[in-house]
């Protein structure tokens, strides 16, 4: 991201540079501008899963699924260079991941208890949030701005720890179960 310029892009679009000033102010505009458009795509995919799957274990594996498809061109380097180079940007992107996913984590965790799916014994909110810190921080840290781990895969093994670790012996059976039928 650091190494891509405005004449990069305009170049890669083939379009003017006047042009694409005309859509963004500069390459924060155009960055901050991408990012809550790929944000709202996920917010907006994720709510559909919640509205039409009642199974919360299936909820999961289904929007990581998704979002593992989604992320699959996005290079971990990318995620490391918001960070590095753009701090304003990256906690924008981490911000509004935390308040929008929030509280649809934490509605899963508790349908996932009430049916008996999920551990009882743990805490909903600590969980939901250790599990969005896993999202958000976990493929930078493991990728450490290398370009040869792929953030789809890491996304995927971060969602089978998070099951490992909440589910009840049902809850697991049908994970096992649902990944099967995938």
């Amino acid at each position: 991201m650091r190494s891509v310029s405005m004449d990069d892009v305009a170049r890669e679009m083939s379009i003017s540079k006047k042009t694409l000033y005309r859509c963004f102010r500069d390459k924060n505009d155009l960055i901050i501008q991408t990012i809550n458009k790929d944000l709202e795509v996920i917010k907006e995919q994720v709510d559909k899963i919640l509205n039409a799957e009642p199974h919360p274990v299936k909820q999961v594996l289904q929007i990581a699924n998704f979002v593992s498809s989604y992320l699959k061109d996005v290079n971990p380097s990318m995620i490391y260079d918001l960070q590095k180079y753009h701090p304003e940007l990256h906690h924008h992107f981490i911000t509004y991941r935390k308040n929008t996913f929030l509280e649809k984590v934490t509605k899963n965790l508790q349908r996932g208890i009430e049916q008996g799916f999920y551990r009882a014994d743990i805490d909903v909110l600590s969980v939901a949030n250790l599990y969005l810190c896993l999202m958000d921080h976990g493929p930078e840290i493991l990728a450490g701005g290398k370009e040869n781990i792929n953030y789809a895969d890491l996304y995927t093994q971060i969602m089978k720890y998070h099951l490992h670790a909440i589910t009840t012996p049902e809850g697991l059976t049908a994970a096992e179960t649902f990944i099967q039928e995938k």
